[in-house]
């Protein structure tokens, strides 16, 4: 199963959308009402991130912060972790992507 976080622009509601697939966006699940921090939101992705078998979702902030909230569900949003506090690097960042990267030695 696929999920894709959604962040509207226009009015900053946070939806995640999952069975993604060929077919379509799948099931839309809301998260956040509309609300000004999302305003500030640059980048999005979901993946596994903190080792616990369950989904995570992250935030790239307009000021090079990047946050990753843990176990975020259809039904809420995870609890934040901070990854990198905000500096001026990180806002010239376009591209977020998720994967699994393995190395081979």
């Amino acid at each position: 199963m696929s999920t894709v976080p959604r962040q509207r622009l226009v009015t900053a509601e946070l939806t995640l959308y999952t069975n993604v697939g060929a077919g379509g966006f799948g099931q839309e699940h809301k998260l956040q009402d509309p609300n000004s921090i999302w305003t500030q939101a640059t980048l999005l992705t979901a993946g596994e991130y903190s080792g616990n078998q369950k989904w995570d979702l992250m935030v790239q902030w307009s000021d090079g912060e990047l946050d990753n909230y843990v176990d975020t569900t259809t039904s809420a949003l995870g609890t934040e972790v901070r990854i990198q506090n905000p500096n001026d690097l990180w806002t010239h960042n376009t591209v977020m992507t998720t994967g699994s990267f393995l190395v081979s030695v």
